[in-house]
């Protein structure tokens, strides 16, 4: 089974839905999840936020901190992910913010992987040194 399969086959063993809010990924893992067949059984829909103004419009980030760390921290990436799984209703959640690549500051390509179970969250930090955009949000992504 791959992570999608195995993913799809543990929310259904809990009789959990799950929503999806995603910055760097950039709907890769919607696509990711939806590729599985019955994905529709388990999978609510989600939203590609980018800009500071969508997330927190539709995700009620909070404006001030998303803005003195460019929508880019742990923080970020728990609002976004309880953000989503409200708007949707899911019991699961799953957001991704960071740096696909090098960018003004930032040398190093990283992201803030949030998992959100009925309120209960996880947060990962993943480094991508060396990485490329596109290899890097497949990275984040899978």
């Amino acid at each position: 089974m791959n992570p999608a399969q195995q993913l799809q086959h543990l929310l259904l063993a809990h009789d959990w839905t799950i929503a999806v809010a995603e910055s760097l990924t950039a709907g890769q893992i919607q696509s990711l999840i939806a590729s599985v067949s019955g994905a529709s059984q388990v999978l609510l829909g989600g939203v590609t936020c980018y800009t500071i103004d969508q997330k927190v419009d539709f995700l009620h980030v909070d404006r001030d901190h998303a803005t003195s760390v460019n929508c880019v921290s742990e923080e970020v990436a728990a609002q976004m992910a309880a953000g989503v799984r409200t708007r949707f209703g899911s019991a699961v959640s799953i957001a991704t913010t960071g740096y696909a690549e090098a960018w003004g500051d930032v040398s190093t390509p990283h992201a803030h992987i949030v998992v959100d179970i009925q309120g209960a969250q996880t947060h990962q930090l993943f480094r991508g040194p060396g990485l490329d955009r596109v290899t890097m949000q497949r990275a984040v992504a899978a």
